[in-house]
C-alpha cells in the first residue's frame, strides 16, 4: 500500500491546524445550541471534496458537511432532517479566519446562526 499523495486540499487544510481562540455570536435559530461544537476535516481524493465532522451539544451523532475551496474559502453544505445547513471559512491571513454557519428549512432562505472570527494562538 503507498503513502496517498498529498493535495492542494491538504495544504489548504493544513491552514486550519493548531490552537485557536476567537469570538462568536449566535443567533436565534430552531437549532440554536446550548453548549459546545468541534469539527473535524477530512479529504476524499475520490471525490474530490472535503468532509466536516459537526459535533454539537444538540445531539448524539455528527453532522457531516461535504464542500471544496473556492480561493481562501472552504464553503461546505449539508442536508438534514430539519433542512439545510452550510458553513464556510474563510482564511483571511496565515493567522486569522472567518467563520459562519447559516440555516434554511427550504434550501433558498437562509438565517445565520453562528458567525465568528479567529486568531491563532501561539
Amino acid at each position: 500500500m503507498t503513502n496517498p499523495t498529498l493535495t492542494n486540499a491538504h495544504h489548504q487544510l493544513a491552514r486550519l491546524v493548531g490552537t485557536w481562540t476567537g469570538e462568536e455570536q449566535m443567533f436565534p435559530s430552531p437549532w440554536l445550541p446550548e453548549g459546545g461544537t468541534h469539527g473535524v476535516f477530512a479529504h476524499d481524493p475520490v471525490r474530490d471534496n472535503i468532509g466536516m465532522h459537526w459535533f454539537d451539544s444538540m445531539g448524539p451523532t455528527p453532522n457531516i458537511y461535504k464542500g471544496s475551496f473556492d480561493g481562501d474559502t472552504l464553503n461546505m453544505t449539508m442536508k438534514m432532517s430539519e433542512g439545510w445547513s452550510r458553513a464556510s471559512f474563510e482564511l483571511t491571513s496565515p493567522d486569522s479566519y472567518t467563520f459562519g454557519m447559516d440555516v434554511s428549512q427550504d434550501g433558498k432562505n437562509w438565517a445565520s446562526m453562528i458567525k465568528g472570527s479567529y486568531t491563532r494562538k501561539g
